[in-house]
């Protein structure tokens, strides 16, 4: 019998891995804007501002800790990727399938939803793209959870999936 929530956490390795590349960038930035050619300043303005942005998020989520997935009794929130729908439950009834798939060495859970979902604009045009690719209504990956791996988080997606519904 599951919990009533179950949480699951981004491995902090790769928020640390992130924050190293965005302080390059962020210094390779600084270096555009103030050493390099003067028709080059404003990309070096906006890299500034789009890495430092960046940047203060990844340090806020490595101290915090980001969430990939979020499971209740009501559904389930997707937090793998900026464009999924973090603050909208996806009910368990709307839930038609799940399934494991590998794409380019990426594993990736597929949720397959009810047409009746309601989404946002951005998020039903990348539902189509990834039915149209082959992946189901929503891709989640999860390749880079804390101390579960796919098929764990899988399973326990199936458990609270056929006792919620």
């Amino acid at each position: 019998m599951p919990k009533e929530t179950f949480t699951v956490y981004q491995s902090s390795k790769k928020q640390l891995w992130l924050s190293f590349l965005g302080l390059i960038m962020l210094l390779l930035s600084t270096v555009v804007l103030f050493i390099g050619d003067n028709r080059y300043m404003w990309i070096g303005l906006i890299g500034i501002i789009f890495f430092g942005l960046a940047e203060f998020v990844i340090i806020q989520q490595l101290f915090i800790g980001e969430k990939l997935l979020i499971l209740t009794p009501e559904g389930l929130y997707d937090h793998s990727n900026p464009f999924s729908m973090q603050e909208v439950v996806i009910s368990w009834d709307s839930i038609q399938n799940i399934e494991t798939e590998t794409l380019m060495g990426r594993e990736l859970i597929k949720l397959q939803l009810d047409e009746t979902m309601v989404t946002t604009k951005v998020r039903t045009l990348l539902q189509q793209v990834n039915e149209g690719l082959g992946f189901g209504t929503i891709a989640i990956s999860v390749q880079h959870a804390k101390y579960l791996s796919t098929q764990e988080i899988y399973e326990k997606l199936q458990e609270y999936w056929m006792r919620y519904r």
